[in-house]
């Protein structure tokens, strides 16, 4: 603390500022300026208005480097969260749940526990973590791009006919759970819950050093991959096969961030930046086959999404990427704990009942649009995140003896999950949903109908709505599992739906 005393300049400077302010109300004299009256002010009051706008003047220069270490740091967090889980769920072989889900609800779930036991440790934990859940928001859709990669590769048994017959079915079949899921929560909740007001955050600039540094990173691995004696050229022994299949497939992944980052940086909607980012990838695969005289199917199942077929490429590394993308799906919904604990039962009924009308609405509507069996029990997983899918739709393949075709799931799946990513936010805002300022419906609805996909559309505006969408991704494969894999007679009676037309030789 200083006074007045200590400063005679000061003293002298503000007494005749002071004098001078009722007979001069404007203009300006000496260095600080017109009518500032230091004598008015008491030490202490000084003391606390500087220290205020020191602190204003920290927070504005805070630097940059300080942001983005934190930001690393709590991906470090989720890396590492992730990584535990999947241990526990490989040593414990509790197969029950994707690893994914396991990480987000854990995450919550821990996080909700904490809360109770060190309050204010919690909080800053949670605190401490934003900046890293905000870039897994800004990117998230880049993580579910070779879905939209694989699509190209599917073939249909019925050729054209049976793919415009799938699109109907996945299209009406969308609207109608959205509708139906919005109107539930509408009348479980019995009125309409809007969000807080948000706070006033500016959005991300961004440079476009970023994603020309992708698109270049990508123009130079490419020739090296595509002809590997360029390579060979270049470095001593390196034009082996392997060297330039991972070149290939670190290209394919460049052109993708890179793609997304220059969509975003043009300010487009994000269902068109997640497109762009997809097709783009996709015409560099195509030219990587056409430069390879291979087929576009070769390319990308080597190359870039492997599976269980070989070593991971670059797309099985993405889609990798969800389980701690998840972790921080998780964190964020640590804020709304207090909300999530009074609608559950909202959340749990609502996904049961659109759960239900999605699996028995696709296997009455199959048949009847010309879709094959074995599409159409694919189909019935169209809702449903794809790693929660795979298992229940093997056990409806077990029953029927269908052949496990892995690329249909991805394919109904991944359309249902692009449709809602680019018009949930419309739809739900028109009054056939009649849920404008309701993130609960809007949430639970857009993830009962198109998983997490969808639920991205929600991320960057609507992030309360964004968590509810994850929370009904996963209640609703639940209980898709359940109602398939618990429920003999439904699941008799889907195969004999599915399966009524074949055997009338239709």
């Amino acid at each position: 603390m200083f006074s007045l005393r200590l400063l005679p300049r000061w003293q002298h400077v503000a007494r005749s500022r002071c004098r001078s302010s009722c007979s001069r109300p404007t203009g300006r004299a000496g260095p600080w300026g017109h009518g500032l009256d230091l004598s008015r002010y008491r030490p202490t009051g000084v003391g606390l208005r500087l220290g205020a706008d020191l602190r204003r003047l920290s927070d504005v220069a805070k630097p940059r480097s300080s942001v983005l270490a934190q930001t690393a740091a709590g991906l470090g967090v989720f890396l590492g969260f992730d990584a535990a889980v999947r241990w526990l769920i490989d040593t414990s072989e509790m197969k029950t749940l994707p690893s994914q889900i396991c990480s987000m609800l854990s995450a919550f779930g821990g996080l909700s526990l904490a809360q109770v036991i060190a309050p204010s440790s919690t909080t800053m934990l949670h605190q401490a973590l934003l900046p890293a859940v905000a870039w897994v928001g800004r990117w998230l859709p880049v993580f579910l791009v070779p879905v939209q990669v694989m699509l190209p590769t599917i073939n249909f048994p019925g050729g054209l006919a049976e793919a415009g017959g799938l699109a109907i079915l996945l299209g009406a079949g969308w609207f109608g759970a959205v509708v139906l899921g919005a109107r539930l929560v509408g009348v479980l909740s019995h009125q309409a819950i809007t969000a807080p007001a948000a706070g006033g955050r500016s959005a991300v600039k961004m440079g476009l050093w970023l994603p020309l540094g992708w698109l270049l990173l990508a123009a130079l691995v490419a020739p090296a991959g595509v002809k590997p004696e360029v390579m060979e050229a270049l470095v001593v022994g390196g034009g082996d096969e392997e060297m330039a299949r991972s070149l290939r497939g670190l290209s394919l992944a460049s052109v993708g961030v890179g793609s997304f980052a220059l969509a975003m940086r043009q300010g487009l909607p994000g269902h068109l930046c997640f497109l762009a980012n997809g097709a783009a990838t996709i015409a560099v695969a195509a030219a990587m086959a056409f430069a390879r005289n291979e087929s576009y199917s070769q390319v990308v199942k080597r190359d870039y999404l492997v599976g269980a077929n070989g070593p991971p490429g670059s797309g099985d590394r993405l889609l990798w990427c969800l389980g701690p993308a998840l972790v921080a799906t998780g964190v964020q919904m640590f804020q709304y704990r207090a909300r999530i604990v009074a609608l559950s039962k909202v959340l749990f009924l609502s996904c049961a009942v659109v759960s239900l009308s999605n699996i028995v609405g696709t296997v009455v509507m199959g048949p009847l649009l010309g879709i094959s069996p074995e599409v159409t029990l694919a189909a019935t997983m169209r809702c449903v995140t794809i790693p929660m899918a795979l298992p229940t739709y093997a056990r409806l393949c077990e029953e029927s003896g269908a052949e496990n075709n892995v690329a249909l799931v991805a394919l109904c799946a991944g359309l249902s999950g692009f449709i809602g990513f680019g018009f949930s936010q419309r739809l739900l805002s028109s009054a056939a949903c009649h849920a404008h300022l309701d993130p609960v419906a809007r949430g639970i609805a857009t993830g009962a109908a198109a998983h997490a996909l969808g639920a991205a559309c929600l991320v960057a505006a609507e992030p309360e709505a964004f968590v509810w969408g994850m929370l009904a991704m996963a209640v609703s494969g639940v209980a898709s599992s359940a109602w398939i894999c618990a429920c003999a007679p439904l699941r008799e009676t889907l195969l004999s739906l599915a399966y009524r037309r074949a055997e009338h030789g239709g």
